[in-house]
């Protein structure tokens, strides 16, 4: 994937740029959105980058984003001890992820930047990140990206008690959290107009709508690649991060209710499930016929582009699944759920299908997989060319930014210093 820029001194303006995860690789829904909007800014700014690292090995890109940025500060998170953080907020009527991003280094760094000048606006992304910039006065464009409140409330719904519980209350609290950013910074984003009419009409007004793209270049049909599939069988590809609840959920719905079905009309069909890190219950589906558990791979995009059909069944989503887009930009056909598909508007049959039952869900798949060649969609590709461009919707940042001073700074977008990298 290229970079479209290199760190560069001299006139630039500084901008404050604070992750709660490190935007590289994008190989994951977030790290996507980070990763691009990192870019866009390092095009025009001098950016100072915070990020918080949840898997150690993902240090070895420190040196890929200075490259981008005019400093990097990393801190690692030590899952356990940040969750019995977290627990703090129990006490201070917090959502627990507030106490969990909480550190005292990125705290210390923040201010330390601050009082020698290096910047004097900032981007938070994901609503934890926010804490940051209101202690030390920074005016602050906040990603909130999605509502992650509504995700908290959907999970207790398919949760027992006490788990119930606490997701219930994290929902409340973090709606509540969500409103004070939307209220309290210079301006709030969120990824989708379905985002955005969950709010009332008043603070629905306050916020940007700045949708995700996909790199058109990077997932494309034109690119070889080695088929990674026996010969003869009708691949059915998941992909996503397999330790991530909603992603663990989908592909347990369609193992269980959906691929059976698959299998009594198409007997050399497998399911195979794409994705770093799957749970324990992630890794027991492979004791069913002809599902395939692959873990992290090299690149994705190999599966995509030989798979006789890409399956999005996801029970609980929020925003825009970049998974969707990358399959369509690969000419794939598409099966998914209605909220699935909830961020990428479309009003065209054959770009995806949509299904919610088990039994119409087989049906569509079977319909691809049953081909004794793979159905190639140029609609799907079309539409993602047409309406999912990353610098098109990144431009909505453009007019705030001109709203807090920076119009220079926009001006001429910096392009040196490119080079490849592979993910």
């Amino acid at each position: 994937m290229s970079e479209p820029t290199g760190v560069v001194s001299g006139t630039r303006r500084g901008l404050l740029l604070l992750v709660h995860r490190i935007p590289y690789p994008p190989d994951k829904g977030d790290k996507i959105r980070s990763y691009h909007l990192l870019r866009f800014l390092a095009a025009r700014f001098d950016v100072y980058l915070g990020a918080f690292v949840d898997d150690e090995s993902d240090f070895v890109h420190r040196e890929v984003l200075e490259a981008l940025c005019k400093e990097v500060f990393l801190v690692g998170l030590r899952p356990t001890s940040k969750r019995l953080r977290s627990l703090s907020g129990l006490l201070t009527n917090e959502p627990l992820s507030m106490p969990y991003y909480r550190d005292p280094a990125m705290r210390r760094w923040v201010a330390s930047k601050r009082s020698e000048g290096a910047f004097d606006a900032a981007v938070t992304f994901s609503s934890t990140m926010a804490q940051y910039t209101d202690a030390v006065g920074l005016p602050t464009i906040a990603d909130i990206v999605d509502l992650d409140s509504e995700k908290w409330h959907e999970y207790a719904q398919r949760k027992p008690w006490p788990l119930s519980w606490i997701y219930q209350r994290e929902g409340r609290t973090l709606r509540s959290v969500e409103e004070q950013i939307i209220v309290g910074q210079e301006a709030a984003l969120l990824i989708s107009d379905n985002e955005r009419s969950l709010l009332s009409d008043d603070l629905a007004k306050r916020v940007t709508v700045v949708g995700n793209g996909v790199d058109t270049e990077f997932f494309s049909p034109a690119v070889h690649f080695e088929n990674p599939f026996p010969a003869q069988e009708r691949a059915i590809v998941f992909t996503g991060a397999m330790d991530y609840f909603a992603n663990a959920d989908a592909v347990t719905w369609f193992a269980t209710n959906v691929f059976p079905h698959v299998l009594n009309k198409v007997d050399n069909a497998t399911f195979y499930i794409v994705g770093s890190r799957p749970s324990e219950a992630v890794m027991r589906l492979q004791a069913a016929d002809r599902v395939n558990v692959t873990g992290r791979v090299e690149d994705v995009r190999p599966y995509l582009r030989y798979a006789h059909a890409v399956v999005a069944p996801l029970q609980v989503a929020r925003g825009i699944q970049n998974k969707v887009l990358e399959a369509l930009s690969m000419e794939k056909a598409v099966v998914a759920t209605r909220a699935a598909m909830e961020g990428i508007s479309h009003d065209d049959a054959r770009v995806a299908t949509i299904a919610d039952e088990p039994q119409q869900f087989a049906e569509q798949v079977i319909d691809f997989a049953a081909r004794d060649t793979v159905l190639v969609n140029r609609h799907g590709r079309r539409f993602v060319e047409e309406h999912f461009s990353w610098e098109a919707h990144l431009s909505g940042l453009l007019p705030i930014l001109e709203r807090l001073g920076f119009a220079h700074a926009l001006s001429e977008p910096h392009t040196a210093g490119a080079k490849q990298v592979a993910i």
